[in-house]
């Protein structure tokens, strides 16, 4: 698992961990193992490099990592196209959102004063969609690296930050779902390539996008949510018979 324990990329790894031993031959035991480090990218370096090609060592990596080479060369170690994408546990939607004593209660509240979010790292999507938010929308998110996923809710709530921008609503329903029960924070905007039934009201970045060139930039971003949560394993492997 690419990302500390706590998260929703380590959520997911635990329970396909518990089950999928029952569909491979023999019925291997599974053991979980995280390997947290630049969101995903040590984990996806790892497996492209370093990992056993026979089937033994499966990532469940962050969905960035398909596209992150286009987006920075900084420590990426791995080429995309060599490596076996198997499938993936589910999309994702992802979301903006600050905490309820924030003075930034809506998007556009987030274009007029500036609002602080957690990040893990600089090439994650907590930093990432922020920016991009930034450069499309005219946001004023300022991001904050270097918090591990715990970390960053715990920011949250104890008001070191603003909020969270580009956190998978699935992620939160799982680590704090009582923000939502509770009504402890304040949802800004969908970063979906398509409304979400279960938010018919809530502004979508991609809608407020006026420029065409700008808006193609967006997509390009948020795409990776189709991916959701990939299971990805080494490119070439040799299965013994």
């Amino acid at each position: 698992v690419g990302t500390d324990a706590g998260g929703g990329y380590d959520s997911y790894g635990r329970a396909l961990g518990a089950h999928i031993g029952r569909h491979i031959p023999g019925n291997p035991n599974v053991v979980v193992q995280n390997m947290p480090g630049a969101s995903g990218l040590k984990a996806t370096n790892y497996i492209y490099n370093s990992a056993p090609k026979d089937g033994s060592v499966l990532g469940a990596v962050n969905s960035q990592m398909t596209l992150q080479p286009l987006f920075t060369s900084q420590g990426v170690q791995f080429d995309p196209f060599k490596l076996n994408w198997l499938g993936t546990m589910g999309k994702q939607l992802n979301l903006c959102l600050t905490w309820h004593t924030s003075p930034v209660k809506t998007i556009q509240d987030a274009q007029q004063r500036e609002a602080t979010v957690a990040a893990t790292s600089a090439s994650g999507a907590y930093a990432l969609v922020p920016n991009i938010l930034n450069a499309v929308i005219h946001t004023k998110f300022k991001v904050i690296s270097g918090y591990d996923t715990a970390g960053s809710n715990l920011a949250v709530e104890r008001g070191e930050v603003d909020g969270l921008c580009g956190i998978s609503y699935s992620t939160l329903m799982t680590s704090n779902p009582n923000w939502v029960t509770d009504k402890k924070i304040n949802l800004l905007t969908e970063l979906g390539m398509g409304r979400d039934p279960r938010f018919p009201n809530m502004p979508m970045a991609i809608d407020m996008v006026t420029d065409p060139a700008d808006k193609k930039m967006l997509e390009v971003i948020l795409v990776v949510q189709e991916v959701g949560r990939p299971i990805v394993a080494p490119g070439w492997m040799s299965i013994p018979v």
